[in-house]
């Protein structure tokens, strides 16, 4: 499968990279002037990598909520996809 390289959330058009982060994932770009991205590590699997990705994208889309909030729902999100059988297909 074709990795994916960009998508539009929040309105705007995102670049995604899938690279070695140290653990680490975040999103640029929810300020007007920055041009988008979310950097995701790749070595992130599983519910992890599900979770993170929609904690990131959640930031984009939601600029305004607290980190609380973002990481509650997207973990909400994560876990009932998860559990109806939603995985990344290679």
């Amino acid at each position: 499968m074709k990795p994916v390289k960009t998508a539009t959330l929040g309105g705007k058009r995102c670049r995604i990279d899938q690279v070695y982060t140290y653990g680490e994932a975040w999103c640029k770009g929810m300020k007007g002037s920055e041009k988008p991205y979310l950097r995701i590590d790749d070595r992130l699997t599983g519910l992890c990598e599900l979770d993170t990705l929609l904690h990131e994208m959640t930031h984009l889309q939601q600029p305004g909520w607290s980190e609380k909030r973002v990481e509650r729902t997207a973990t909400e999100q994560a876990r009932l996809l998860h559990r109806l059988g939603w995985r990344r297909i290679t």
